[in-house]
């Protein structure tokens, strides 16, 4: 066989895999390609402030927020962050998108890190008997899994503390960012030092 028709015949091949592997490719959404993060907050910060809203929050984004808890508050909650859709009151899907909270009951404290997933308004994991003077590195993934799935994944100081598979994975529209949240008070003693947000739309 010529030469010159072997160089074709491998020409067309590798252009049909071509074509063939662009067309699997679109089934997947195009995220995870060089989309860097927001960066809303750099330094230390305190207070309940509307920090900005998000115009469509994608199914799949990381929040990612850095804080310090310096000494403890005397009421039962308090707020750190907020994520919502809406006025962010009520039990509503989309309330927490994130949020993440101070308890203490009974001398008992925690931190509440919770989102809306799967159908769920609060899906919610506890860090219990929290450090005092500790830098908290945390962050909410939400990710692409496959054939329509998502997952949902906390991590804390670099460990993975929850997944969840999210079948109801959805957009979000004008999604205000709150540190605290605007119907209760900032604990008082934490800082937060960074906050960002990847949005793979």
């Amino acid at each position: 066989m010529p030469w010159k028709l072997l160089v074709l015949i491998g020409i067309l091949k590798f252009t049909l895999i071509r074509i063939g592997a662009e067309k699997c490719f679109k089934k997947v959404p195009q995220n995870y390609h060089g989309v860097s993060p927001l960066v809303v907050i750099d330094k230390e910060v305190s207070g309940n402030v509307l920090r900005g809203i998000i115009p469509v929050l994608s199914p799949e984004n990381i929040v990612h927020i850095k804080f310090r808890i310096n000494q403890w508050t005397n009421i039962e909650w308090c707020a750190i962050l907020q994520f919502f859709k809406g006025d962010g009151v009520g039990v509503v899907y989309g309330h927490r998108l994130p949020l993440v909270m101070l308890k203490q009951q009974q001398g008992n404290q925690h931190i509440e890190l919770s989102s809306s997933v799967d159908g769920v308004w609060n899906h919610w994991y506890g860090v219990y008997s929290p450090k005092l003077n500790y830098d908290y590195d945390v962050e909410f993934r939400h990710r692409y899994k496959g054939s329509g799935v998502y997952v949902f994944t906390i991590v804390v100081n670099g460990e993975i503390v929850m997944t969840k598979d999210n079948y109801q994975a959805k957009q979000f529209y004008d999604v205000k960012m709150y540190t605290g949240m605007p119907q209760a008070a900032f604990c008082g003693g934490v800082t937060i030092s960074y906050l960002a947000v990847t949005n793979f739309l």
